[in-house]
C-alpha cells in the first residue's frame, strides 16, 4: 500500500473533529482545517466543503480533517481506529495542471487506470479511475477526479473490498459547486 494513503488514514482518523450531525462549531476547532461545515436539510446533512456542497448519505456521517482532505466520510458507527471502508474528499493544487495527467498519475501510483473520460462531476469534466484490490488493505478503489477554479478535487472511495453501498455515486448525484 502507498505510504500516502496510509498516512492520510491515519492522520485523518488523529484528526477527527465531531461527527454524527454536525454543529456550527466544529469549523472553530483549531486541529481542523475550517473546509466543512454541515447544515441539516429535508433531503439530510447538507456537507459543505466551501468550494462545492453535497447530501451525506444516510448511513454514513462526516468527520473534520486536517490539510487537504476537506472531509472524510465513514459509515455510522464505524470505528474510525480500525476503518474497512471511507471516503475521502481532497481539494489541493494539482501536480498536474491537466486533469487527465493528474487522474492517470493518481490511479498510477496505486495500479489503477482511468476507466471513464465521459464523466461530470456537479456538470464539469471529470474522471473516474479504478483500482484493483490489495488483500487486506484500504486502498482507493473508486475515485472521481475534477479540476475547478485551479483546484484539483479527489472523491476517493478507499474500501478493503467493494462498494456495497455505491456510496461515491450517491454523493456525486448531490454535488453542486459553490
Amino acid at each position: 500500500m502507498k505510504n500516502w494513503l496510509k498516512m492520510l488514514v491515519l492522520t485523518s482518523a488523529l484528526f477527527l473533529v465531531g461527527c454524527g450531525e454536525p454543529s456550527p462549531d466544529v469549523a472553530d476547532d483549531p486541529r481542523a482545517n475550517g473546509m466543512l461545515s454541515g447544515t441539516e436539510t429535508n433531503d439530510g446533512i447538507e456537507c459543505d466543503i466551501q468550494i462545492a456542497k453535497f447530501v451525506v448519505p444516510d448511513g454514513w456521517t462526516m468527520f473534520q480533517s486536517d490539510g487537504t482532505t476537506a472531509a472524510i466520510l465513514m459509515p455510522v458507527g464505524e470505528d474510525p481506529q480500525a476503518a474497512s471502508r471511507m471516503v475521502s474528499i481532497d481539494v489541493g493544487t494539482p501536480r498536474e495542471a491537466v486533469l487527465e495527467t493528474a487522474a492517470t498519475s493518481f490511479a498510477a501510483d496505486y495500479g489503477g487506470s482511468v476507466t471513464d473520460k465521459e464523466f461530470d462531476l456537479g456538470g464539469e469534466n471529470a474522471y473516474r479511475l479504478t483500482t484493483p484490490p490489495v488483500a487486506g488493505q484500504i486502498i482507493p478503489r473508486d475515485t472521481v477526479a475534477a479540476v475547478k477554479d485551479g483546484k484539483l478535487i479527489l472523491l476517493i472511495y478507499a474500501t478493503k473490498d467493494i462498494d456495497p453501498d455505491n456510496v461515491l455515486e450517491r454523493v456525486r448525484d448531490t454535488w453542486t459547486w459553490n
